[in-house]
């Protein structure tokens, strides 16, 4: 695989978390969810608190689901989690461990593999814009670059 496949690889796995965070918002808005919190509110959560109710959240995840490097082929992937609020935190937690073995076995795939499943630090929601602290990639992923 040469550099450019890669960086172009690590740069549509970058755009897929950048989607899935924004379908996500959309969504919750769209559908009203969850409670709505004020336009100045800040949120960091690292892990999604769960709800012992039995409730659950729903999402959208992206993958990837056709030949590698195909940025057109990034489609969603529904999943289920403990209703929560921190519903970015719970996002990022379904989308970081890649697909499952069932979602690969039907074609989809990602640079995202068990071993960046812990890789979230942190999520701060501030007047609607998310502002998440991974650890570093570059063990895992070729190429990994991050941006200030």
């Amino acid at each position: 695989m040469t550099r450019r496949t890669r960086i172009v690889i690590a740069a549509v796995a970058a755009t897929t978390v950048v989607l899935g965070l924004v379908v996500v918002l959309v969504t919750l808005r769209r559908n009203r969810t969850e409670p709505a919190a004020p336009t100045s509110a800040t949120t960091t959560a690292t892990s999604a608190p769960a709800s012992s109710s039995g409730e659950t959240t729903n999402l959208l995840v992206y993958f990837h689901r056709g030949a590698p490097g195909d940025a057109g082929q990034v489609v969603a992937v529904r999943r289920s989690v403990p209703k929560t609020v921190a519903v970015a935190t719970a996002a990022l937690n379904e989308l970081l461990p890649g697909p499952t073995a069932a979602e690969q076995a039907d074609g989809y795939w990602s640079m995202f593999v068990p071993g960046t499943a812990r890789a979230l630090k942190s999520v701060r929601v501030v007047d609607g814009v998310a502002h998440v602290d991974f650890r570093d990639f570059r063990d895992t992923i070729p190429n990994a670059s991050s941006s200030f």
